[in-house]
């Protein structure tokens, strides 16, 4: 789901025959200062769509949804989310995202112009 200001935009949805993933929850300590959860997806042959939620207006009006975004070849994401028990101002979870992807075709559409990667 994205947000902007705490608002639901959409859904990125990705599909295809085989999507792998990993996670690892470190569970081998009782309440430690920080905690680093790392996982990873991959997969091939996958598509990606934008969808809005049912209670998003701009449904209504969509002429299609999900809306298409492109195919890709290869898709890797590696993640990890790292998080304290306690809250301070020096204490600040941190997310990190690495998404790499061999696009075979994807289309951008931008105040209703279409944009196009191959």
């Amino acid at each position: 789901m994205f947000n902007v200001y705490g608002i639901s935009i959409g859904l990125l949805e990705i599909s295809g025959s085989t999507l792998q993933a990993h996670v690892n929850i470190p569970s081998n300590k009782f309440r430690p200062h920080s905690s680093t959860t790392v996982f990873w997806i991959e997969g091939s042959g996958l598509a990606a769509a934008f969808s809005l939620p049912t209670w998003n207006t701009h449904r209504t009006f969509a002429k299609q949804n999900p809306i298409p975004i492109g195919t890709a070849g290869l898709l890797r994401i590696d993640s990890s989310y790292q998080s304290f028990s306690e809250t301070s101002h020096g204490l600040v979870d941190k997310f990190k995202l690495d998404v790499h992807v061999r696009v075979l075709y994807a289309r951008l559409q931008l105040e209703n112009i279409w944009y196009a990667v191959y």
